[in-house]
């Protein structure tokens, strides 16, 4: 079992699902487990997703699943409310 803090200022984290890699996935919430951003930790430090990719008026909220190739999918939230599932694909050099 690992501590898993919570990415920026959130009081509270997640967890949804992990990879043989260790990579574990989920979100940061409130203290009524209302998400507030998607999250990742590696080596126990959290990352808020949002800071990995382009700018974008979406927000991802929320993460659900986790593919042992780091595939991320889960939910987000457009500047108009509507909610849509999102898939992120690692990067590979």
């Amino acid at each position: 079992m690992r501590d898993l803090p919570p990415a920026g200022a959130a009081p509270r984290s997640s967890a949804a699902a992990t990879n043989d890699s260790g990579v574990v996935v989920g979100n940061t919430n409130d203290c009524h487990f209302n998400s507030i951003t998607a999250a990742e930790w590696r080596h126990g430090s959290a990352i808020d997703l949002n800071t990995m990719i382009a700018p974008t008026s979406t927000h991802l909220a929320n993460v659900l699943y986790l593919s042992q190739r780091g595939e991320i999918v889960g939910q987000s939230v457009l500047a108009n409310g509507d909610h849509h599932m999102f898939l992120l694909i690692p990067i590979t050099h």
